[in-house]
């Protein structure tokens, strides 16, 4: 399919972005974690920038998460159960 700037970061594949995988990937948003809350906050913002932006923006975001892990000791970007 063509690749326009409404899709160019959405997934390809066909599972919905409700799928979970295990180890990361998509997860249903959880509306009673306020760090899911506080990123779909961000989408709107996200949206109206321009692709090449966007992108520059995830990369440090990513950076940012990629730092607090080595800080904290974990070390890696395995997603830990909040049970």
């Amino acid at each position: 399919s063509e690749v326009t700037y409404k899709n160019k970061f959405r997934p390809r594949s066909s599972k919905s972005a409700s799928s979970t995988s295990p180890g990361g990937g998509w997860v249903k948003p959880d509306a009673e974690n306020p760090d899911c809350r506080f990123l779909m906050s961000l989408t709107p913002f996200l949206n109206d920038l321009p692709a090449e932006e966007n992108l520059k923006i995830r990369i440090k975001m990513l950076q940012l998460v990629a730092a607090a892990n080595r800080s904290s000791g974990s070390g890696s970007f395995v997603r830990k159960d909040r049970s």
